[in-house]
């Protein structure tokens, strides 16, 4: 494979999509508008999430994001933007056959259907479910329920995505159960912000990310994928470098999203990421699919 060339060690699979490479962008607000996606794309990524899209009425205030050296706090929820707003830039991007994933998320489960057809309707390979909120009561049947509807009536792939807490296997249980493709692991974790006077900046709650969450994250889905070696996983947290990407892969993830090392490190960071890691699999003459899962087998 080494003097190939004409081999990309870095192609993967995943949501049944084949990816030229496991770095995708992460749903924020760094995706919420067709030029920010497209710039992603230039870039090389193997495909990008939208800004969670909303069928419910928007909160008309805006999120914030805050950043701390290496950690990020956000209060941020869903896109502003129509649900027609996104079906027109979404249209544009299927007829360019670009890999984009629409995140999508809705308060009932006829809604979330609705919208999900919405999405296929317009030429969608596969779909995020932002469902998971981990302070709800019942949160492992809204799960299993909103899943369900939702996977009986599409046909693409579906990933639930899912905070990386206490009993996180229980989730991803249900989610597979219900009829997911894939997990996403994991959204941000809930947080505070409390500054030095005692006033709150983001609130009450908000989403703590960052290289901090890396070990616990990846701790997870390395047992996930000990006990359940069937599941699909995308792997999210505190990914700064090609060596971080690497780890992911090596405890079981088929891919990754980056968010938190653009808003640290500039949008280059995704540019750079992607070149080193192809280099170091180019150097050690192997592929993404032979080092996933590495981790388990020692």
């Amino acid at each position: 494979m080494k003097n190939d060339e004409k081999i990309n060690p870095l192609q993967t699979e995943v949501l049944g999509m084949k990816l030229k490479n496991p770095v995708i962008i992460a749903s924020s607000n760094l995706t919420d508008n067709e030029k920010s996606i497209r710039k992603f794309l230039d870039l090389g990524v193997g495909a990008v999430i939208t800004k969670t899209i909303y069928i419910g009425e928007k909160n008309i205030q805006s999120g914030r994001i805050l950043r701390k050296e290496s950690q990020i706090f956000n209060s941020t929820t869903y896109s502003k933007k129509s649900i027609s707003e996104w079906t027109e830039i979404l249209s544009k991007l299927y007829k360019e056959n670009l890999p984009v994933i629409p995140s999508i998320v809705a308060d009932t489960k006829d809604e979330l259907v609705n919208l999900a057809l919405q999405m296929e309707e317009v030429g969608c390979k596969a779909l995020e479910l932002g469902i998971s909120c981990p302070n709800e009561i019942g949160i492992n049947e809204k799960i299993y329920d909103f899943t369900r509807a939702v996977c009986r009536e599409v046909s693409v792939p579906v990933s639930v995505k899912l905070t990386s807490e206490v009993k996180v296997e229980e989730k991803v249980r249900k989610a597979m159960c219900a009829g997911a493709k894939s997990v996403s692991i994991s959204d941000s974790i809930p947080a505070i912000v409390v500054n030095t006077d005692g006033t709150l900046p983001l609130g009450v709650r908000c989403g703590y990310s960052g290289p901090a969450i890396k070990p616990i994250v990846q701790k997870n889905i390395y047992y996930l994928k000990k006990n359940n070696a069937d599941v699909e996983v995308i792997g999210i947290g505190g990914i700064e470098n090609a060596n971080d990407v690497l780890e992911y892969l090596y405890v079981g993830s088929s891919a990754v999203e980056l968010c938190s090392c653009i808003f640290i490190n500039g949008i280059n960071q995704v540019e750079k990421i992607i070149h080193d890691l192809k280099n170091m699999f180019l150097d050690m003459g192997i592929t993404v699919p032979e080092i996933i899962n590495k981790a388990l087998k020692d």
